[in-house]
Formats: C-alpha cells, structure tokens, sequence
C-alpha cells in the first residue's frame, strides 16, 4: 500500500521542519528530543532511507549526527506507534454534549451507550425536548477509533478523530475543491477508510 511518504517530497517537508530549530536556543539531543513532534513531518516516515532524509536535513542545520538524529525519530515513531496500541484497547467512552440558547452547553449521561444509531437517536430525543437547542452531537473513543455523529447520522474517523489524517489515511488526489485539505499535503491527502457519513 502506497503511504503519503512514498508520494510526497520527504526533503522539502523535513526542510519545512528544519526551520522550526530557529526557535531553539541550543542544538543539543536532548532537546530535538523533547521537541521532535515539531521537527518531523506530520506523516510517518517508515521507510528508513526517508528517515535518513530527513536526519540528513536536520543534521545539516544542528550538527548533531544523522545516526543520533534516526535513533531519536525511530523512538519518536515507536512512541507514537505504542500511543495508538494502547488506544486500539481502550474501552469505548461515549460523550454526548448540548448546546442550548438558555443554559449553554451541557453534557448527557448516556449510561454507556455506545451504539451509534441509538445516540442519533438520543441527540433526536434531546433536540425535540429542548426547543431551543443549537446542536446537539455525540462522540465515542475508544477501541483505535473515534465515533462523531449527531440527530442526523454518524460516521467513524480515525484515533485522532479525523477523516484526512495524515497519519492513518490512505494518500487519494483531493477533488478540485481542496482548500479544505491541508496544503501541505498537496497534491495528496490521507483519506482514512471508511470515513463515509453514515445517514440514519
């Protein structure tokens, strides 16, 4: 499966990146440790030559040696790969919020409700015994996935709860129309599976 680091230019976005070391007062390891979410692209990079590109960059800027760099990004990556793990396990969460023109927002017990069609259907019941409702919606997190819908319908989005994600989406052209997408992810975006609105 062709992955966004396979059709983008890995050097200029490490580049892009590079410049966020001008914030930096020193260019130490453990610093572009503690701030490496700033200093790498926001789509992974698995293929380990792309890594080395991205080292490359960096170390050009700093310094600091290209294998310290990788072994900094593959523990960066690790991480952010045990993140997601530990989240595919997480039990589901429902939330249920309001927003109201008298009271304002507010939350509903929903007595762990998780099922989809039946939170539509609790955000219908809400919206039809509050007259004065400007929207009501519901999201569930957990087991890797996030559930986001309201008294119209729902959909599944990916564990940061996102339908372009450049980190679980799969690289599709965006349609003409794409000043809703990320322009650095031009000319491809990461569309996650099974995104699609769900009516009910």
């Amino acid at each position: 499966m062709e992955r966004l680091e396979h059709l983008l230019n890995v050097k200029a976005h490490s580049s892009e990146c590079a410049k966020w070391l001008l914030t930096m007062e020193r260019y130490t390891m453990p610093e572009i440790t503690r701030r490496i979410r700033l200093l790498v692209p926001d789509f992974p990079l698995r293929d380990e030559r792309n890594q080395r590109v991205w080292a490359e960059v960096i170390s050009e800027v700093t310094g600091l040696g290209t294998d310290d760099l990788l072994t900094a990004y593959r523990e960066y990556l690790h991480g952010r790969d045990a993140d997601d793990a530990f989240f595919a396990c997480a039990p589901d969460e429902p939330v249920v919020e309001c927003q109201c023109r008298r009271c304002g927002r507010c939350d509903y017990d929903v007595g762990g409700e998780t099922d989809p069609v039946a939170l539509v259907r609790i955000c219908r019941d809400i919206a039809a015994e509050h007259g004065d409702v400007e929207w009501v919606r519901f999201s569930v997190y957990g087991h890797g996935r996030v559930l986001q819908g309201d008294a119209r319908g729902w959909r599944r989005l990916c564990a940061h709860g996102r339908v372009v994600c450049s980190w679980c989406g799969v690289p599709q052209p965006p349609p003409e129309w794409d000043t809703d997408y990320d322009p650095d992810l031009w000319p491809y975006v990461g569309v996650v599976p099974g995104t699609e609105w769900h009516p009910v």
